[in-house]
């Protein structure tokens, strides 16, 4: 029996990766392998690395030395975790890589304001020790939206072009995302290979907004899937 192909996932800023295990669940035809980074609500008390390429590093060592075998990879990332996807889609320069699932985030060369007002951030409680969670919780939020600001800035003026000439593409948006800019800009610097770029109703996190945009979103990924397994 051939072994399924590994889809690894990256979460947003403070979020549980498992959230997203238990919503992918139903898709056929992968193991899904969450990837839990230091700062997530899994790993709240490890310290926030210095940048995204950090992280870029971290998680690609640990997909080459943990995985290092010939089955066939897929990357989902969501806004802070698609940034860290986006960095490794150009370090996978083989066939190993089938396909990047990226959402939440925007073309580099797009102004965007992460405004603070915007973020969701935890709102406090009258438990004492529970707020000292949610404070730490909201800190590394901010840490890491501070990771992608300084990242963004240094790419402001990067010229698009093909970095993987592997790998299928797939871009989800809400349409109402205030930290997502939803344009098909991303095709011109991404794959030479096949790219879609798909609209949902709803914001950053426009699955939990609808219903239809929970399901829309599961058929895609599993459409995507489908194509390079070949069902």
């Amino acid at each position: 029996m051939l072994e399924k192909i590994k889809m690894f996932v990256l979460a947003h800023a403070g979020g549980n990766v498992w959230d997203y295990v238990r919503l992918f669940k139903e898709i056929k035809g992968i193991e899904i392998i969450p990837i839990e980074l230091s700062g997530d609500l899994t790993k709240l008390n490890e310290n926030i690395l210095a940048s995204i390429d950090e992280y870029v590093t971290e998680v690609y060592k640990k997909i080459t030395v943990e995985y290092n075998d010939s089955i066939p990879i897929i990357l989902f990332g969501h806004s802070f975790g698609a940034y860290i996807t986006y960095e490794l889609s150009k370090r996978f320069q083989t066939d190993k890589l089938k396909l990047v699932i990226m959402s939440g985030c925007s073309p580099l060369h797009t102004d965007v304001n992460f405004d603070v007002r915007k973020l969701n951030l935890v709102g406090r409680t009258n438990n004492v020790e529970l707020n000292e969670t949610i404070d730490l919780v909201n800190s590394n939020i901010l840490q890491k939206v501070d990771l992608v600001s300084e990242y963004r800035a240094k790419q402001r003026n990067h010229k698009p072009g093909i970095v993987n000439q592997y790998t299928n593409c797939c871009i989800l948006c809400g349409t109402e995302d205030p930290f997502a800019v939803c344009n098909e800009e991303w095709k011109y610097y991404y794959t030479a290979k096949n790219f879609v770029i798909e609209y949902f109703e709803g914001g950053h996190f426009f699955w939990n907004d609808h219903d239809n945009s929970m399901q829309k979103m599961l058929k895609v990924i599993q459409r995507e899937i489908n194509k390079i397994i070949g069902n």
